[in-house]
């Protein structure tokens, strides 16, 4: 049977939120504004707890009760819904938790106001990374006496869309071994290179944005764990920077490290190397010792001859991918790749010459 003092109470129940901004590792807020009658009496509350309207027992034996549900759905780019997953290392996380079931395995109902953080896609900085588009259904009910224990539902859904974390594509040279600031009485300098369709332009956009990311990173750990070795380089890469004596900025590719505003041929001896990785396969070089541009891998190739020479006297290359990181068999989509030492390393071109000190040109991309 219908009530029309219960539909009146579901009419006028709001959902509100601020999902439409949404970032990542900011919490997503739906908080539910139950409606009243002014039928009820003046005395009349619903119970966040208990989720119970009381008062109106003058006209009803049983009171008016009011529920709420959420559950999360995923969007895929063609319209497809899946069940998000709850929990660490899924999809998302609530607050209070929601989903909860009584010990005879029924649900129960999820409390009226709920912070939702949700797990991001990862991407470069250079590149539109898609969002990820979850929906929050908010499934309500008010039942009371007349209508019976189905009650009159109403559903309400709040799209939110979680743009991706953007993981700078980061290279640093150092002078010395381990990024040493002094190696004996001999000053270190830095070699740093973002690509040319980069948002950074200047070291201290750099910086502010590696401490950015760490923050971002660590809010996000107990849902996406990005494990410590990537944290702590981020963090290393901003340690490193802040305390080289030399430090000489690069926007896109360098095809002479030694000019009138760099002075960085033949000392690279170290590289750290920040980005993102799909899991795509990197080929090993071929005959040649070249490696291949990966879509979707960060990748540098440091090259002995200036000008990204290939055929010249001095032709010898080294491609640089990053690595995977896969943190407790999750792919997190983040690249590392860091390399303390050249001293015992060749040309991937060249086995029998090392590189040590011997670089003159550096390039995003590999080298088909």
């Amino acid at each position: 049977m219908a009530d029309p003092v219960a539909q009146q109470i579901l009419d006028l129940t709001r959902v509100v939120s601020d999902a439409d901004a949404a970032q990542p590792g900011k919490l997503v807020h739906v908080n539910v504004l139950p409606g009243f009658s002014p039928v009820l009496p003046t005395t009349t509350t619903i119970l966040s707890v208990a989720q119970v309207v009381t008062g109106f027992q003058d006209t009803l034996v049983n009171p008016i009760t009011f529920s709420v549900e959420f559950d999360v759905k995923i969007i895929d780019e063609q319209g497809n819904e899946t069940e998000a997953k709850k929990g660490p290392g899924q999809d998302f996380i609530a607050t209070p938790d929601i989903g909860l079931l009584d010990n005879n395995n029924n649900r129960l109902p999820d409390p009226l106001n709920v912070a939702f953080l949700f797990k991001p896609p990862i991407g470069e900085d250079t590149v539109a990374t898609p969002p990820i588009h979850y929906v929050i259904s908010v499934a309500l009910k008010v039942a009371s006496e007349l209508t019976g224990p189905q009650g009159i539902p109403a559903t309400i859904n709040v799209p939110v869309d979680v743009p991706a974390l953007q993981i700078p594509a980061l290279l640093l040279l150092g002078k010395h071994s381990e990024f040493k600031v002094y190696d004996g009485d001999d000053a270190g300098s830095l070699f740093v290179m973002v690509r040319a369709s980069s948002p950074l332009r200047d070291l201290g956009t750099v910086v502010a944005t590696l401490n950015r990311v760490t923050g971002i990173a660590k809010t996000l750990k107990s849902l996406l764990d990005f494990g410590s070795l990537f944290i702590d380089a981020l963090g290393d890469a901003a340690s490193i920077i802040g305390l080289a004596p030399t430090v000489y900025f690069s926007v896109g590719n360098a095809s002479d490290v030694d000019t009138d505003a760099i002075d960085f041929e033949g000392v690279a001896s170290s590289l750290l190397l920040i980005g993102v990785h799909d899991g795509s396969t990197v080929p090993q070089p071929d005959g040649g010792g070249n490696v291949p541009t990966v879509k979707g891998v960060t990748q540098v190739t440091l090259y002995n001859d200036e000008g990204f020479d290939k055929g010249g006297i001095d032709e010898e290359h080294t491609t640089f991918s990053v690595e995977e990181q896969i943190i407790a068999g999750v792919h997190t989509g983040l690249g590392l790749l860091r390399v303390d030492s050249f001293s015992n390393m060749d040309w991937a071109t060249d086995p029998g010459d090392g590189m040590n000190d011997a670089m003159s040109s550096v390039r995003w991309g590999g080298v088909p």
